[in-house]
């Protein structure tokens, strides 16, 4: 069973087992890492051309679009998807 809150603005839907699936990254073309921005949104995983962490371009499950995250978030992201 799943339900939305409004919550601070942002809307987040929590699912029944109590994980809370909202936005994780960044939904622009800046690198997640340094801020810095990217000359195109990456389609696939690449390294930031100015700091070189690894950017993952990830589908999340509230809206269906990608976003960048770290690699330190893909397993949030995963945990989302398999709640979702």
């Amino acid at each position: 069973m799943r339900s939305l809150l409004a919550f601070a603005g942002q809307l987040r839907m929590i699912n029944f087992d109590g994980v809370i699936i909202e936005p994780i990254g960044r939904s622009e073309p800046f690198c997640p890492y340094c801020g810095v921005e990217l000359t195109r949104f990456p389609k696939r995983k690449m390294p930031c051309p100015h700091c070189t962490g690894l950017i993952f371009s990830k589908v999340q499950p509230f809206d269906g679009k990608k976003w960048l995250i770290t690699a330190d978030m893909v397993p949030l992201v995963e945990r989302q998807w398999e709640a979702y």
